[in-house]
């Protein structure tokens, strides 16, 4: 129960085979409603699967949330097991939402959601922005804490978030639409009582930031960082986003500070080491800073993790010979340097989307047809990409995932298994000569990857 008298149940598909049983049981008990959430790609699969179960087997309205339902709240109402779409944030419009059904009050009052009314779309106002600060603790009781948990850093590690949004304008990011270029943030002193209050209770002491961007105020980011040494938490955390001319601004005071709270690794979005394509991103940033910046953080313990993302239209091959070598370059001027590629997909509600319809993109006419749209889809074939160019995303995104260096294979040997890791370490030396050569005609290895599971472009 929560301060409201609500019960909420929380139904992990993920983490639960059995959840169709889970649900049925809960729909008998005639709830308000039924929440359901999903980001565009794989997300949407399950999501469908869930609200088809429950209109199968109730009439309990059905209410979806996210990023995807946000973006695009009228194709996601005009699927029919949907009823009601709660548009941005859902904190204060679901609690808001939950009140009014359980009353049967109309919903015209409730601001923030889209919902059917005798076979008519209806729009209600927009919510504005909530107070981060004036939020509740999250309710973790509600989940079982360690289904949810990484094992990236050697020990257990919960995703956590203290900012939301991104002030900049990158062209592929749903931030621009979704969060309205809005950065907001919880205050250091928050922050720190969160986090201490999962040491204590729960016995967790890792920790991957989920915001878009940690950094985005210097000041704030170093005062959590120095409250974290000063309280002695003895935390371990990951996944710092910065961008490059954020971190041009950081003095070797603050990187030390950094490194003694416990970061395990800054994820760098360089996207590509083409400086026209970077500019076309919308990124703002000088490529030519990467490799300066990358020797200074060499000296430091913690990994540094380069995005590149890789295949947007108007890209050349020219372009995707930059950024295979600028990956090489990072590799070899920081033993703890590390590439991530991915191939791009177009995301409704950007700038980017936007120019790949004018490549010839075909837009999703309804809500199943977004499934494919995942980043882990990397068989997605867009009409801007030659056959070489394919092949060269294909290669590129493999080989990336074995693209550290020897002593950040041995660094994640904990989590991997020892023939995994001596595959991956004898296997480098090919992964150099293939991304420094752009060869990508015979794969044999990408064949046996596919069999063991992977999902190659």
């Amino acid at each position: 129960m929560d301060v409201a008298g609500y019960k909420v149940r929380i139904i992990d598909q993920w983490t639960e085979p059995d959840w169709e049983q889970i649900l049925l049981a809960e729909l008998k008990t005639k709830p308000i409603c039924v929440g359901v959430t999903a980001m565009t790609g794989g997300q949407l699969w399950w999501a469908l699967k869930a609200s088809e179960f429950v209109k199968r087997n109730s009439d309990v309205p059905l209410v979806w949330g996210g990023v995807h339902a946000s973006l695009l709240p009228r194709q996601t109402l005009e699927n029919p097991y949907i009823d009601i779409v709660v548009q941005g944030e859902g904190e204060e419009t679901f609690f808001e939402l939950v009140g009014a059904l359980g009353n049967r009050q109309p919903l015209d009052k409730v601001k923030g959601i889209w919902f059917k009314d005798s076979g008519q779309i209806k729009q209600t106002p927009p919510r504005p922005f909530i107070d981060l600060n004036r939020q509740p603790p999250l309710s973790y009781h509600l989940v079982d804490l360690k289904s949810h948990m990484s094992s990236t850093f050697g020990v257990d590690a919960l995703a956590f978030e203290t900012s939301r949004g991104c002030p900049f304008n990158c062209a592929f990011c749903y931030n621009t639409s979704f969060n309205q270029r809005k950065w907001r943030a919880l205050e250091p002193e928050q922050i720190l009582f969160q986090i201490k209050r999962v040491v204590e209770q729960y016995g967790i002491r890792g920790f991957v930031l989920s915001d878009d961007n940690f950094f985005t105020d210097l000041d704030r980011a170093h005062n959590i960082l120095e409250g974290i040494v000063k309280q002695k938490l003895n935390i371990i955390w990951g996944k710092g986003d910065i961008r490059l001319d954020q971190l041009s601004r950081l003095d070797d005071e603050f990187l030390d500070l950094i490194e003694r709270s416990g970061c395990h690794s800054l994820a760098i979005g360089i996207e590509s080491g083409s400086q026209r394509v970077a500019d076309l991103m919308r990124k703002g940033i000088d490529i030519s800073q990467a490799i300066p910046l990358n020797r200074r953080l060499a000296k430091y313990k913690m990994m540094v993790r380069y995005l590149f993302m890789l295949g947007i239209p108007g890209e050349t091959r020219a372009d995707v010979a930059e950024s295979a070598a600028l990956m090489l370059k990072l590799l070899d001027t920081n033993p703890n340097a590390r590439n991530g590629v991915q191939t791009y997909v177009p995301y409704p509600g950007t700038e980017l989307f936007d120019l790949s319809v004018q490549h010839g993109l075909q837009v999703p006419q309804k809500l199943e047809d977004w499934i494919a749209y995942s980043w882990m889809n990397r068989k997605v074939s867009y009409p801007w990409l030659s056959a070489e160019m394919r092949g060269l995303l294909r290669m590129l995104s493999f080989c990336g995932v074995f693209m550290p260096s020897d002593k950040v294979i041995k660094q994640f040997s904990s989590d991997v298994s020892p023939a995994i890791s001596l595959i991956a370490k004898l296997y480098y030396p090919v992964v150099r000569a293939r991304v420094k050569g752009l060869h990508y005609r015979f794969m044999p290895e990408l064949k046996v990857a596919e069999l063991l599971g992977y999902r190659g472009l």
